[in-house]
């Protein structure tokens, strides 16, 4: 038998197991598979094979996108619609270039700087912005006018400001009547201490002259700021139409009394001027001076120059005899009346100071024709044609002082212990004692 092809599969078989005993003793890398002649499979160049490869050097893990250098697992994720980390998801929240954005619940483009979120793609109901500073009202935020209303509409930190478009004007009221002087002023939302929305005072300096003012007629200021002041203004001024030609007036028993030459009468106004009692000299004589001692009425007539008294019912209680020469200014003080003589002769004007009974005490010669007299807290006013001059009787014939009519002679005038009551033909004037 011949035995040759035995013997050469034998040693073919002895060659094998041999080249096998040699590869495990020395761990031969091509036995593992990490032999540098079977590449991993990694097209991109990241580490990562897909399908996922021992071979490569980040082990199994499979490259989502093996095609993409930037695309593998561990990958820093970033906005560019990829999933960089293959972690299923694409952009996602946590995405290291995402932007901040804004909840804008108002809808006015314009977001809440304290509610915010961050992602590659605005949410909606979100801006980019975080300007507004009241996210509940959609006509508060940058760019828009501001209003005086409490808010701060334009978002500049301020409320209220005087470039508001709706401001007013406010008036400085120095002398808090609550009236202000229109030529200083502010512009604001809300008055400055001191201001008020009023600009129609006259005085702002005098806190009793302002609009609406009662008009004080004896102050000497415009305290209804109607540009007159005192027995200018009409508030000062009385209608007096039932007397005619007035030549006397007194203030006794608490009502104006005035003498008509034309109506050979006197007549009796309350403090209002309301008419009361009216009555006529027995001679029916023209009635110049009139005046008040002890709560009665004395009157001297033209051209007898008598002095009638009498009571305030209008009864006749007494006569002085004629004086003679012509009288017509009369008044009185505690101790005597005060009677101008009336002559035409300049070298004869003067005042006579005479008692009840008639009988002459002084004497006062003086320069003008007087035609009334009041005695006015302890002085004697005389009124001459275009002036009152004011006497202390026991002084000299020189005047101590003087002032200018409030209203046309002829005139008369009464006092009544606060004001002086100018009359004329149809008027009657409150006037002041410290003129």
């Amino acid at each position: 038998m011949d035995r040759t092809p035995l013997l050469a599969v034998l040693a073919g078989l002895s060659l094998f197991f041999t080249a096998c005993d040699a590869t495990d003793e020395t761990g031969d890398s091509e036995a593992n598979g990490e032999t540098d002649d079977i590449p991993c499979h990694d097209q991109d160049g990241d580490g990562y094979g897909s399908p996922g490869d021992y071979r490569c050097r980040s082990g199994s893990e499979e490259d989502c996108d093996d095609g993409n250098a930037a695309v593998f697992p561990g990958a820093v994720e970033i906005c560019d619609d990829l999933d960089n980390d293959c972690d299923g998801l694409v952009d996602e929240e946590g995405t290291i270039n995402a932007s901040t954005y804004y909840r804008d619940a108002d809808e006015d483009g314009y977001g809440d700087p304290t509610s915010t979120t961050t992602a590659c793609d605005m949410p909606s109901g979100y801006v980019a912005n975080g300007a507004d500073c009241d996210d509940q009202k959609a006509d508060v935020h940058p760019g828009v006018d501001e209003y005086c209303n409490g808010y701060d509409d334009d978002c500049d930190g301020e409320t209220d400001e005087d470039d508001a478009v709706d401001t007013t004007s406010w008036y400085a009221d120095s002398d808090g009547d609550l009236y202000g002087n229109a030529s200083v002023s502010v512009i604001a939302c809300n008055p400055p201490d001191g201001y008020v929305a009023d600009a129609t005072d006259c005085d702002d300096a005098q806190p009793a002259s302002h609009p609406g003012e009662v008009e004080d007629c004896c102050d000497g200021i415009d305290n209804d700021c109607n540009g007159l002041i005192d027995p200018d203004d009409s508030a000062c001024r009385r209608a007096l139409p039932t007397v005619t030609e007035p030549m006397g007036a007194t203030w006794c028993g608490g009502r104006l009394w005035v003498s008509s030459r034309d109506q050979m009468a006197v007549l009796s106004f309350d403090a209002s001027l309301k008419p009361g009692t009216t009555f006529y000299t027995p001679e029916s004589e023209y009635i110049h001076g009139i005046t008040c001692m002890w709560d009665g009425l004395w009157l001297v007539t033209y051209p007898s120059g008598s002095i009638y008294h009498f009571d305030t019912s209008g009864t006749c209680v007494g006569i002085i005899g004629n004086l003679g020469e012509y009288r017509q200014g009369m008044a009185s003080d505690e101790t005597g009346l005060f009677v101008v003589n009336g002559s035409t002769d300049a070298s004869s004007y003067g005042i006579h100071k005479i008692t009840t009974t008639g009988t002459e005490q002084e004497y006062l010669e003086v320069e003008a024709l007087y035609s009334d007299l009041e005695w006015v807290s302890g002085e004697l006013w005389a009124v001459a044609p275009d002036e009152v001059h004011v006497f202390n009787f026991r002084s000299g014939t020189t005047p101590v002082g003087s002032f200018d009519l409030p209203l046309a002679s002829p005139v008369a005038c009464a006092y009544d212990g606060e004001f002086v009551w100018w009359i004329g033909e149809g008027t009657a004037i409150l006037g002041c004692p410290d003129w």
